[in-house]
């Protein structure tokens, strides 16, 4: 076994190695786009560079692993279609992975992605005891 992880790291196949962010639980904001499929807004759980996870509570994707969909994702000041290929289906949840990557949406994802990895690298102390002299102080793991 510890050949085998030997290897996978060697050869960067461990996928959890892919960043991702989660999307806001209320609705798309900020520099989330909010993301439709045949003109109806899609849940999106979370998002990296290479694809999305999503939410089919309605079961509009299916479950045919292969398939390649059309995604409009639109920003206030930005919109693109984007080919995606459903690759996972487990649950309510769909994997897709982008087939075609416009690099407006690369770039914008990216920025996304890395603000929310710098910020989930740090976590907040509480200081119950009145002690620190600082009005927050953030550690890392």
């Amino acid at each position: 076994a510890t050949s085998i992880q030997k290897l996978v790291n060697a050869n960067a196949l461990n996928k959890r190695k892919n960043i991702r962010i989660h999307f806001p639980h209320i609705s798309a904001s900020g520099p989330f786009p909010r993301i439709y499929y045949k003109e109806t807004e899609i849940l999106a759980s979370n998002i990296r560079v290479g694809g999305l996870l999503i939410i089919d509570d309605t079961k509009s994707f299916g479950d045919e692993v292969g398939d390649v969909i059309l995604l409009d994702f639109i920003w206030d000041d930005f919109k693109a279609k984007v080919r995606a290929r459903l690759v996972g289906a487990h649950g309510d949840f769909r994997h897709l992975q982008f087939v075609d990557f416009d690099p407006q949406i690369y770039l914008r994802v990216s920025q996304m992605v890395k603000a929310g990895h710098l910020g989930g690298r740090f976590h907040r102390v509480h200081d119950n005891t009145g002690q620190l002299q600082a009005a927050e102080l953030w550690v890392g793991p």
